[in-house]
């Protein structure tokens, strides 16, 4: 059965949520606690002191997803040059299905779409 994959807007969503904690990069050790929803624990080092940021805004409603993202369709350039350099690495019998998915033929001819290119 073919069922394509769903995005979904998540950044939006979880902004709305959640608080940005802006001097992350300096964490390298991070850890969380089912005791604490919602308080992330941080170190800078393993021996350091361990400190926490409330990341909540407001309560989470769990049955709310987000709003589905609509993904572009590749331009033709592209699809021609994934049709074209990346197809032939697919070798095996098995791989012709993901072939097909990753990098079908495209329906309009590269003459076609050479002539438009240039005018």
């Amino acid at each position: 059965m073919d069922r394509p994959v769903k995005f979904f807007a998540w950044r939006s969503h979880h902004e709305a949520e959640f608080r940005k904690i802006k001097i992350i990069t300096k964490y390298h050790h991070f850890f969380v606690s089912k005791d604490v929803p919602g308080v992330l624990h941080c170190k800078e080092y393993a021996d350091s002191t361990k400190e926490c940021f409330d990341l909540l805004k407001c309560a989470i409603n769990k049955n709310t997803m987000p709003p589905l993202k609509t993904i572009p369709v590749l331009p033709l350039a592209r699809q021609w040059y994934l049709y074209d350099h990346i197809s032939k690495f697919f070798r095996s019998e098995s791989a012709e299905s993901a072939k097909e998915k990753t990098c079908p033929k495209p329906l309009i001819p590269k003459k076609l779409f050479i002539w438009n290119v240039q005018f």
